[in-house]
């Protein structure tokens, strides 16, 4: 993946988590906040996006809402400094990759875009396979499965 955009008004942590993760992307963006990141986005259209869910001009949600009505598909991982079930549940409706509930550990940290990686290159195999054999080819149909297991596995080291 070449670029990662992180969202967060608190800019001292988008430059912290920016200096933890160098080298895992060939570049990463710091924005603060959702308006400035949409119009970023619609330019740029980076590989992953890190965001906060409360920032000005646009929260995480909303900056969500607004990428899947231009169709603009990019994992998204959240970051929230609390529980809320119904925004998560809103933002899994949305289609959200992941959370991150601060305080995170680094190890979480890296788990986590780890994990988005590998599905997000898994999907990109799978669009291959579709154009070159069919999207009814039984390999296609295999790997679609195993996404949906990997997938569903990584949902429920997630909630826990």
């Amino acid at each position: 993946m070449k670029t990662l955009l992180i969202i967060d008004d608190q800019i001292e942590l988008a430059e912290s988590l920016k200096d933890i993760l160098e080298g895992t992307f060939e570049s990463i963006i710091c924005l603060h906040d959702g308006k400035q990141a949409l119009d970023y986005i619609k330019l740029s259209k980076p590989q992953m996006i890190m965001s906060d869910v409360q920032m000005p001009k646009l929260n995480g949600i909303e900056l969500i809402t607004n990428l899947k009505a231009l169709g603009i598909e990019i994992p998204v991982i959240l970051m929230t400094a609390g529980g809320d079930k119904d925004l998560m549940l809103k933002a899994i409706r949305l289609g959200v990759s992941d959370f991150l509930e601060k305080p995170f550990t680094e190890e979480t940290l890296t788990e986590t875009i780890n994990k988005i990686k590998e599905i997000s290159k898994r999907k990109e195999h799978i669009r291959d396979l579709e154009s070159k054999m069919g999207a009814n080819d039984p390999l296609v149909i295999q790997e679609k499965k195993m996404l949906g297991l990997l997938e569903a596995v990584n949902s429920k080291k997630s909630a826990s």
